[in-house]
């Protein structure tokens, strides 16, 4: 789909996009019935600065030096909403079903400096970006590598009841937000506790894919066109962080690529960041050796595709972890 179709999508319904940052009236932009399905047209997904020629040379201008400055590269991050549903009180839960999303047909992948979690070592700006046809289950990211399509919003949420604005960077319980969590993709649900008066819903930040973890601080970035439906839960035990649930096709797509298994590299250590990096380390040294990829280009693979695990959490001083990418994304290797 174009990015000028979305743009004209976005007029048509009246323009429903709004920054992240809510309005501490939390003015909603629309009110629907509980149980109605809603169209969200995300429009702006962070491409201020970033078109498909951007270079890393053209972000090195942007001197960025970490997360205080993503707004350099991305200008303000928006999303669409807020949606108040009627009936919606405190103490209920907005079920959100995700029925259908549709991504863009290009999308970016970027390593930052101060971001990331070897942000110490790739002190330079690198970016990468994609083709995503319209139809086509997958994107290559390079010869020989294709990445499945897997599309998700990473920022899914309501609004808080402190009526104050909430970083669009940073996730929080009692609203969800800049969650990442690749498994709310088509066909999942999301539960989220209501906090005010409508619940005030909102989602952006489209992703085609990412790994769990999304390492380097992006996934597959790019603009998403999304039908989801709202419905009010009440008589339920108030939620203190969100919920999901997968349909069963969704699970067998997280888990595999092509039939195939993954390839893993387990690392323990007494602290579970150490452990996090050491294996990645082993996965990214894997990657170079065994499928001659880059250093840079290993890094952004398990970003967009990898996953990072937890492997027990026992109450013991030392911490298990595991990273692991699918093998089913290189094509044409028996």
């Amino acid at each position: 789909m174009s990015d000028d179709r979305f743009k004209s999508i976005h007029h048509i319904h009246h323009g429903l996009g709004c920054l992240l940052s809510w309005n501490k009236d939390h003015k909603p932009l629309i009110h629907v019935d509980s149980g109605s399905e809603v169209t969200f047209d995300n429009f702006e997904a962070g491409f201020n600065n970033i078109t498909r020629h951007t270079t890393g040379a053209d972000l090195a201008k942007l001197e960025i030096q970490g997360l205080q400055d993503i707004e350099k590269l991305m200008g303000p991050i928006y999303v669409n909403g807020p949606v108040f549903i009627n009936g919606a009180e405190p103490g209920d839960t907005l079920r959100v079903e995700i029925l259908d999303l549709q991504t863009a047909d290009w999308g970016w992948t970027c390593v930052l400096p101060g971001l990331g979690a070897f942000k110490d070592e790739f002190k330079e700006a690198h970016i990468k970006t994609y083709d995503l046809p319209p139809g086509q289950d997958y994107t290559v990211f390079k010869k020989g590598i294709h990445i499945p399509r897997q599309p998700f919003y990473g920022t899914i949420g309501v609004a808080s009841a402190d009526e104050g604005d909430f970083p669009p960077i940073v996730p929080r319980n009692d609203i969800g937000g800049n969650i990442d969590c690749r498994y709310v993709g088509q066909g999942s649900t999301l539960f989220l506790p209501v906090n005010v008066p409508g619940a005030l819903f909102a989602v952006g930040d489209g992703h085609f894919a990412q790994g769990d973890g999304e390492i380097c601080g992006t996934a597959i970035e790019t603009m998403m066109k999304s039908r989801i439906r709202l419905t009010v839960l009440k008589g339920k035990p108030a939620l203190k962080s969100p919920h999901y649930e997968t349909a069963v096709q969704k699970v067998v797509e997280m888990n595999s690529v092509g039939g195939k298994g993954e390839h893993g590299v387990v690392a323990t250590a007494e602290e579970q960041p150490i452990a996090a990096k050491q294996a990645l380390e082993g996965l990214m040294d894997w990657l170079v050796m065994e499928k001659e990829l880059t250093r840079v280009e290993a890094y952004m693979l398990i970003s967009v595709a990898g996953s990072l695990k937890i492997m027990h959490e026992v109450g013991i001083p030392t911490h298990t972890v595991s990273a692991s990418i699918p093998l089913g994304i290189f094509v044409g290797e028996g």
